[in-house]
């Protein structure tokens, strides 16, 4: 497989900050990106897959494949940086869309204010400088997974199953086929991060979803059930019950009184 990308051109770079974000329709747009998320949580939903990008996330958004997307929080802020490969289906190669969580988040924040005074400032340097910046991302994120044999990230595991946490259907054998990765180094994985076997992490994050769904929505426990990867509201009053000592009804009354 060809791992070469050549940008041709930087198109723009910019900062927002806003809390009316919303993308219902499934649509293309027209440049790749990379999208530094400074505040705020949102989904992307693509024809394959799902991503969800938050605080500290670096997002790969190739420019030729339609997705609709929804905020999970009231506010959202992020650098982005529009850019042209010379092949459209380069920046697939590498696996986007696709988000990770960057290891120093200051220091990265630094380099795209950096990038959006390169832009706002042109001068003979700034495609220069900020086709570097891109090139240095993506060896970052990409050559160096290829260069250690494409393992995946234990971050990355983590991450993969939160943003599929909605997923009745989520297991271990799942997600070793969806990353590529065996058993053994999804247990290891998981519980050198958090603690705890995969089914246990699983758990946790679903339980911790219903708990905020529970006292800061109006949804049904039904939905709440459905919403967070429970077979049924059955299974999950059950499971509720037993982690926190009350029914998830008593647990929404409790917390909103």
């Amino acid at each position: 497989m060809n791992y070469d990308v050549n940008v041709m051109s930087v198109e723009n770079v910019f900062y927002r900050n806003e809390s009316r974000w919303a993308r219902e329709v499934c649509k293309t747009r027209y440049y790749d990106a990379v999208v530094f998320f400074t505040e705020g949580e949102i989904e992307y939903r693509f024809p394959q897959k799902t991503v969800v990008a938050r605080k500290g996330d670096i997002l790969f958004l190739p420019g030729n494949i339609p997705y609709s997307g929804v905020r999970h929080s009231g506010h959202c802020s992020y650098y982005v940086i529009d850019f042209l490969c010379s092949d459209e289906a380069q920046f697939e190669c590498f696996g986007a869309p696709c988000a990770f969580p960057v290891t120093n988040y200051q220091k990265v924040q630094q380099q795209f204010e950096r990038a959006l005074r390169l832009w706002n400032h042109s001068s003979v340097d700034t495609m220069i400088g900020l086709k570097g910046f891109l090139y240095a991302l993506l060896r970052e994120r990409f050559y160096t997974n290829e260069e250690s044999g494409n393992q995946t990230p234990e971050n990355e595991i983590l991450r993969f199953i939160e943003s599929h946490i909605g997923d009745p259907n989520l297991s271990i054998a799942k997600i070793c086929e969806e990353l590529y990765i065996s058993d053994s180094q999804l247990r290891r994985a998981v519980h050198k991060l958090a603690g705890t076997s995969p089914n246990g992490y699983i758990t946790t994050i679903r339980l911790n979803k219903a708990k905020v769904l529970l006292s800061a929505s109006d949804q049904s426990i039904k939905d709440i059930s459905y919403a967070c990867g429970f077979a049924s509201p059955y299974y999950f009053s059950r499971v509720f019950s037993k982690a926190t000592g009350m029914s998830p009804s008593a647990y929404r009354a409790r917390t909103r009184d």
